[in-house]
């Protein structure tokens, strides 16, 4: 169960009250850069549900029915609503010297403490749809970094909070802040010429430059199955993120986020804790002698499965936004069972109590027939049947009330 510390803030019965803006933290060395990052992203997200977010009279007025002027402040009132932070989700696009997509990496960092999962897959990874199956570095190459996070974020099931191209420039900015980084090279990198092979990094102990970086990541050695080279950002990574950890970091302004946060505060934060370094499941065919990878997607949602507490849509529909509701008046309960929820397929957003507290049975209610095959998985926490209505609120597209006859 989470715990839940809400803090006394008005909000009205039909919807929750905007948050107000975040306090700017104090100055400092590597104590206060989590403090620093998450601002940047989001102050809710630090904490997960500990601390929630409101919408207020100007955010009601957008909903069915308009507002209603009656401030609600106290948590375990009817009509009482909290917003819900989404948790981090950071996507970067790792590119070469030529600007060709090397891999997608995704940053899960844990909600408020250090650690995280990093995810990576190849740029060769094959993406089919409708009209054609592409790689991801041909999508990254022909529609650029939008059409290619899209189409990862399709894969991954739920979107990213924030993404960055991280090129040589920006890569060697990241190594000059955490300075140079040893590894042990677990096989040798070799580049062909004219049919002329030459070593470019041998194996063994190896001490990697700011300017080596990226090289070393993206260098495709040859004869070398491009599935390896994940074995190297792996060793790469866990250097680099516990030197971006140090307390001497000075992060770069060259190294940002598409929100403007710094990556190397970022990963640092990161770097702090325990590092999961994942390799998104493929499956692989050969065609004309030459190697092609797909995503395993029974596996991918293997590996994915509770590592984002509360997801976003990457784009519009693809999760149905959820609401909880308490309508009983144990007001924990509907805290304590979103991430079930979240983990069902839904994005949850909102957290508070009915209009009234004296609900006898448990609800579930859909707008719309594309949200159906979610609604069903939520009502089965509950062991309810979902029912579709079109009069939901403008905000939500699933709505659950919790009645007395669920206990938790």
């Amino acid at each position: 169960m989470i715990e839940v510390d809400v803090p006394t803030e008005a909000v009205t019965s039909s919807a929750p009250k905007a948050s107000s803006a975040p306090v700017a933290p104090p100055s400092g060395r590597r104590g206060s850069r989590a403090t620093r990052w998450w601002a940047v992203v989001t102050v809710l997200s630090l904490v997960g549900l500990s601390t929630l977010g409101y919408f207020g009279y100007e955010a009601s007025k957008e909903l069915k029915g308009g507002a209603s002027t009656e401030l609600v402040t106290d948590p375990a009132a009817p009509g009482y609503m909290a917003a819900v932070p989404p948790s981090s989700v950071n996507l970067i696009a790792l590119t070469d010297a030529s600007n060709r997509l090397d891999s997608m990496i995704v940053v899960i960092p844990v909600t408020g403490a250090s650690g995280g999962t990093v995810l990576w897959t190849l740029g060769e990874l094959e993406i089919e749809s409708e009209e054609s199956t592409r790689s991801l570095a041909t999508i990254f190459a022909d529609d650029g970094f939008d059409a290619a996070r899209q189409e990862m974020e399709q894969l991954l099931g739920f979107g990213a909070t924030d993404a960055a191209v991280v090129g040589p420039t920006e890569l060697t900015s990241l190594a000059q802040a955490a300075g140079p980084i040893q590894i042990s090279n677990p096989d040798r990198v070799s580049v062909e010429v004219d049919g002329v092979r030459t070593e470019k990094y041998a194996p063994g102990p190896i001490t990697l430059g700011p300017t080596d970086l990226s090289e070393f990541l993206t260098v495709v050695s040859a004869g070398e199955a491009p599935e390896n080279r994940s074995t190297r950002v792996g060793l790469v990574v866990e250097a680099l993120l516990a030197a971006l950890a140090e307390d001497d970091v000075q992060p770069s302004d060259e190294a940002t986020t598409s929100e403007g946060a710094s990556l190397a505060e970022m990963l640092g934060t990161v770097g702090e804790g325990q590092v999961d370094f994942v390799v998104l499941a493929t499956t692989q065919t050969e065609v004309d002698g030459e190697d092609r990878y797909q995503p395993d997607t029974e596996q991918i949602a293997t590996q994915l499965d509770g590592l984002v507490q509360f997801p976003v849509s990457g784009f519009a529909g693809q999760r149905p936004r959820v609401r909880i509701r308490n309508g009983t008046p144990d007001t924990s309960l509907a805290t304590a069972v979103a991430p079930q929820l979240a983990a069902a397929g839904g994005e949850v957003i909102l957290v508070g109590n009915a209009d009234s507290l004296d609900a006898a049975t448990t609800s579930v209610v859909y707008s719309s027939p594309s949200f159906e095959a979610t609604a069903k998985r939520i009502a089965e926490v509950f062991a309810v049947t979902a029912v579709r209505s079109e009069n939901l609120s403008d905000v939500t597209d699933i709505d659950v009330v919790l009645g007395a006859d669920y206990t938790g």
